[in-house]
């Protein structure tokens, strides 16, 4: 049977590894959550107000959800793996995570 959350780990351990070996920088693992949020509006919304990060009338894009936290929320566990691998590996052609999570959307579409 196929673990998720296995796959999630491994994918997280290959983000952290990015970072620690300086394949993608700070902005870039910033960018990474946001583009996250992004594709992912209404799960992200929930961990930011359980998380004391937004109010419920708020109107503002989510930003703030770590990737930990947006995976436990998200039943499409494996559409969020899928689009995270994505994003790492497209993350240092984008400079906005509009851009990225445009780019992931419109990718998805067309499979």
């Amino acid at each position: 049977m196929y673990d998720l959350d296995a796959e999630f780990e491994k994918l997280r351990a290959r983000i952290d590894d990015a970072y620690d070996n300086r394949f993608i920088d700070g902005d870039a693992l910033d960018r990474l959550g946001v583009t996250m949020c992004l594709l992912f509006v209404d799960e992200a919304k929930q961990v930011e107000l359980a998380n004391g990060d937004r109010d419920i009338d708020d109107e503002h894009p989510p930003t703030f959800a770590e990737i930990d936290d947006l995976y436990r929320q998200v039943a499409e566990k494996r559409q969020f793996i899928g689009q995270l691998e994505i994003a790492l590996y497209q993350i240092n052609k984008f400079s906005d995570a509009v851009e990225l999570a445009d780019f992931i959307r419109g990718r998805v579409l067309h499979e």
